[in-house]
């Protein structure tokens, strides 16, 4: 037991009433220091009430040198205050400069990996530790999703497949140059979500190696460059572990996504530029708005809120015209012109215009409705492309906006934009102006463009009536399927898929979207390996399927999803979670036919049909109709949704009064 010099009074020093000397064990010097700095600490409360609020600062014995803390004991640590020269000034803020993590109980080894990282390097360095796992989970999704459209190259690169185990993307991770953070707020048929979003600037040029395989030859993909911002959103804050009901990972639009090639298409750049294109298109399909990756953390949460909510309303976008666009085309015949035509793209979302033929001040008059997944996040890009015969389209001009400054700022609802040229258009976000600004940013100007937008938000709450309800958003989610398995000598359950096919007749308001809707072509669920090797193992024992979910630790119900996964009996489940939006100019008239189906050896059949009529989901609930149909031998869980229309959009005045004029 040692012995301390030290008093248990506020002085610090050693003096005592009669110059005695008090012998005290770690232990109780350790408590006296903790009841020395409740003290002081409620004495800095007092006298930050009456003077201003000191500085705290704590210091270890070891470090003090100009001052002596209180009741410095071993590794205990002391308090000091101090205040501003003026005490009735409130004291100004000051940055406390950071310090090394762990720098007071790390060991020399465990030092050398943990560094401090300022700015975004932190995060580039999680990155790279994760980069094995992520990158080979990345893989399997560039496979699975980009495999099925490359039917669409050239004939001799139809029946192209990737070789799984040749393919991965390389040792350079992807690099974030840039993070953001910020609170939104999200209103489901639940109630409101509170969820934290993290945007991640990427910039990435990995040296990937994909290699595939078509008509007896192969080719590899040695690099692919991506380039945008990456959504990180963390869904429903709760007031327990794990803090959110679910998360979910987006691009708000289409990333710059590129290729190189080696071997025998190095020179055939229509295929380079092809396979960009699908590429692009597959990450439109699975994470860019309105279409989203997501997980559910909690057990009562609607994975579908998650994945794909439903839209917050639809912002109707009419080109009227374009002005003063630059010459494409020159010949010896005629005078040089264009043939120009417009893109209009949100997100995920695309339409196009039709061209406009040796013109350079077109007037398209066209009205397109743009379904609005997130307004504080999306924007809309509109180009301007010259159509040509034998070679790519020239690109002629730009415009870009944020959907909230259309919906909030506008006023009038109809302006003349300037359209900027591709260069600028790529740096800057915002880089086309309203006419009458001095520059379309920093780009060159190329042509005027006329817009004119109207917002027209969906209803949230139920303040309305069902026989009064017009127009609106039809939400049709779909969930999974179980049932048997039913194959023949062409194929097997392996190479069996299914895909549901929705289509909403009559009345889907033109220019909103298609009215025939698929889900992707999904395979039977799978098992994995552990869980496989787990239940092989109890089946062999005989163990009773009810003991064998308790062993697992599961329900009776997934059990039995287990078994149908493994094979075990004859039926299998397959899993979609997408969810699908029409509009519609007239509820009680509109219905939903849900057709599933199985193919097997490129051979399509029908597995069965149901019709749903929406008046009957006015009916039962506004918000809600979560059921279950039986096609056959299959069983669809699927649900169904409206929400009317806050007003009665423009689009539908104009269609109506049209109808009224022809009768």
């Amino acid at each position: 037991m040692g012995c301390s010099n030290s008093n248990p009074n506020a002085s610090g020093e050693a003096s005592g009433e009669n110059g005695k000397r008090c012998c005290y064990s770690h232990a109780d010097a350790a408590r006296n220091v903790i009841d020395e700095r409740r003290k002081l600490t409620r004495f800095a409360t007092d006298v930050s009430e009456t003077v201003g609020t000191p500085k705290v600062a704590l210091v270890t014995a070891a470090r003090s040198s100009t001052k002596k803390p209180v009741a410095a004991t071993g590794c205990c640590c002391g308090l000091w205050f101090c205040w501003p020269r003026t005490a009735r000034e409130k004291p100004k803020l000051e940055s406390k400069p950071r310090r090394e993590p762990f720098s007071e109980c790390c060991t020399d080894e465990s030092r050398a990996s943990r560094h401090h990282l300022p700015g975004d390097d932190w995060l580039n360095s999680v990155v790279r530790h994760m980069w094995p796992t992520l990158s080979a989970y990345l893989t399997d999704v560039i496979i699975r999703h980009t495999e099925p459209a490359l039917n669409e190259f050239p004939w001799p690169l139809r029946s192209a497949k990737f070789e799984r185990e040749r393919c991965h993307l390389g040792h350079i991770p992807i690099h974030v140059t840039d993070v953001s953070t910020a609170k939104l707020d999200q209103m489901t048929r639940t109630g409101e979500f509170h969820n934290l979003m993290i945007a991640l600037e990427l910039d990435w040029s990995g040296d990937s190696s994909l290699y595939i395989r078509a008509s007896g030859a192969g080719f590899g993909i040695c690099k692919v460059m991506l380039k945008g911002t990456l959504h990180l959103e963390l869904v429903g804050m709760i007031a327990e572990l794990p803090l959110f009901k679910g998360f979910r990972v987006f691009f708000q639009k289409t990333p710059e996504v590129d290729v190189e090639f080696q071997g025998m298409t190095a020179p055939l750049q229509i295929v380079r530029k092809k396979l960009s294109h699908l590429l692009a298109s597959s990450l439109n399909d699975v994470m860019v708005l309105p279409n989203r990756c997501g997980w559910d953390w909690a057990e009562d949460v609607d994975i579908l809120l998650i994945k794909r909510p439903c839209s917050e309303g639809i912002l109707w976008l009419t080109l009227v015209k374009a002005d003063d666009l630059p010459a494409m085309d020159f010949t010896m015949v005629g005078p040089p012109s264009s043939d120009p035509y417009a893109v209009l793209k949100c997100g995920a979302v695309r339409f196009q215009t039709s061209t406009h033929y040796k013109n350079l001040a077109p007037r398209f008059n066209k009205r397109f409705g743009l379904p609005i997944a997130n307004s504080a996040q999306q924007q809309i890009c509109v180009e301007i492309h010259d159509e040509d015969q034998m070679k790519e389209d020239d690109f002629i001009g730009s415009w870009e906006e944020d959907v909230s400054t259309i919906i909030n700022e506008w006023r009038p609802k109809t302006k003349t934009v300037l359209l900027s040229d591709h260069t600028a258009n790529r740096h800057h976000e915002n880089t086309a102006t309203a006419v009458g600004d001095t520059a379309a940013g920093n780009g060159k100007c190329r042509g005027r463009l006329t817009v004119k937008a109207e917002w027209t938000p969906v209803v949230m709450s139920k303040t309305w009536k069902a026989n009064d309800v017009g127009a609106g958003l039809l939400y049709v989610g779909i969930y999974s399927a179980t049932g048997h398995v039913s194959t023949d000598d062409e194929g097997s359950r392996a190479d069996s898929q299914y895909f549901v096919k929705l289509q909403c007749r009559p009345g889907v308001i033109p220019d909103t979207g298609p009215d025939v809707l698929e889900t992707w072509r999904r395979p039977p669920d799978e098992l994995d390996k552990d869980q496989a090797q787990k239940l092989a193992l109890l089946r062999k024992h005989n163990v009773p399927a009810e003991d064998q979910a308790e062993i697992l630790g599961i329900d009776i119900e997934q059990m039995h999803h287990l078994l149908r996964m493994r094979g075990y009996v004859d039926s299998c489940d397959i899993t979609w979670e997408q969810g699908f939006e029409f509009y519609v100019s007239e509820a009680q008239k509109a219905e939903v036919v849900i057709e599933i189906f199985q193919e097997i050896a490129h051979k399509i059949r029908r597995l069965g049909q149901c019709r749903r009529v929406v008046k009957d989901v006015l009916a039962r609930d506004f918000l809600n109709d979560a059921a279950t149909e039986r096609f056959g031998a299959m069983t669809l869980k699927f649900r169904m949704q409206f929400r009317p229309f806050a007003s009665v959009p423009e689009a539908l005045k104009t269609q109506r009064s049209e109808r009224g004029h022809n009768r």
